[in-house]
């Protein structure tokens, strides 16, 4: 086994041939040779090798020490501090928080993480030299002692109730966003028909309502649009429809000659038949000019 000076310059050589393989990696990719998503493994295994190789003569040459980031008083004095997760306030997901054990045996709690939000509290950051090996320390129990880490807190794991809520509140956040109910998002399909109507009026129609505008003013322009000219993005056949239950309704629609078969047979999800008797328009007597009925009288001419 090599140490001191024999071990920095097999490092050091060891640095170098890293830097040759990406500097050569480099080369190909710039002209072409291969892509430089393909080499992403790689390259990454390369980095990391070369910076391990670079934290290890740093670590010789301070004698196995290292610099830690530590907290103290203002005074200088070193507490003991450690980062907590926590439920946040909102009650979804979990936030970090410092926990500091003062000289004076209070204990207190921030979320600061610059140095004059750590003064407000009289903490400070100070940087302690350490063996390499400090925040591995290993415990001695002698016959007789158990050891039970009492800063672990059992809450701080997520539940598969958390989890749920997590996403119940993603969903929910992003549901709001584009105006999609929350019912739709979480798939409750309790009076699904309403919150379905409200999704297409709130959420789809205003969307298509722009697109039809947009592809209208590339498409025709202002001139043709004054002789008429648009695209409509019509929404009205996106729920489904029962052709049984829309009965009565077609028949309405079919002899108020509002529309003709085709045109129906388009709305209700069937194809059109195309003959010129399927095209035409048809009115009931039941629709007719108040002037034709003799019992209204002059009155309604």
């Amino acid at each position: 086994m090599k140490y001191g000076e024999e071990l920095i310059r097999e490092l050091e050589t060891e640095i170098e041939r890293y830097e040759n393989q990406m500097s050569r990696r480099w080369d190909r990719i710039n002209n072409g040779e291969t892509d430089q998503e393909d080499c992403f493994v790689s390259m990454r295994v390369e980095e990391r090798g070369r910076d391990l190789a670079k934290s290890k003569i740093e670590l010789i040459k301070n004698g196995g020490c290292e610099w830690f980031v530590e907290y103290a008083t203002l005074d200088g004095v070193l507490v003991n501090a450690k980062w907590c997760e926590c439920k946040s306030y909102t009650g979804y997901g979990h936030t970090s928080k410092l926990r500091i054990e003062m000289p004076d045996g209070t204990v207190k709690w921030t979320q600061a993480t610059t140095e004059k939000g750590l003064a407000r509290i009289g903490i400070k950051r100070v940087l302690c030299k350490r063996p390499a090996w400090f925040n591995q320390a290993v415990l001695p129990l002698t016959q007789g002692y158990t050891y039970t880490d009492v800063t672990k807190n059992a809450q701080a794991m997520p539940t598969p109730a958390d989890l749920n809520e997590r996403i119940n509140y993603e969903f929910e956040m992003a549901g709001r966003a584009y105006r999609i109910p929350k019912a739709l998002m979480l798939g409750d399909v309790s009076d699904v028909e309403k919150i379905t109507k409200n999704f297409l009026t709130f959420a789809i129609d205003p969307i298509c309502e722009k697109f039809g505008e947009e592809a209208t003013r590339k498409r025709y322009g202002a001139r043709q649009f004054a002789n008429g000219n648009y695209i409509d993005v019509n929404t009205n056949c996106i729920q489904h429809i029962d052709i049984f239950e829309q009965a009565t309704n077609s028949d309405k629609l079919l002899s108020s000659g509002l529309y003709c078969i085709d045109e129906l047979r388009v709305k209700l999800g069937d194809t059109a038949l195309g003959e010129d008797w399927s095209r035409a328009h048809y009115i009931t007597k039941n629709y007719a000019e108040a002037s034709q009925f003799d019992h209204l009288g002059k009155g309604a001419e």
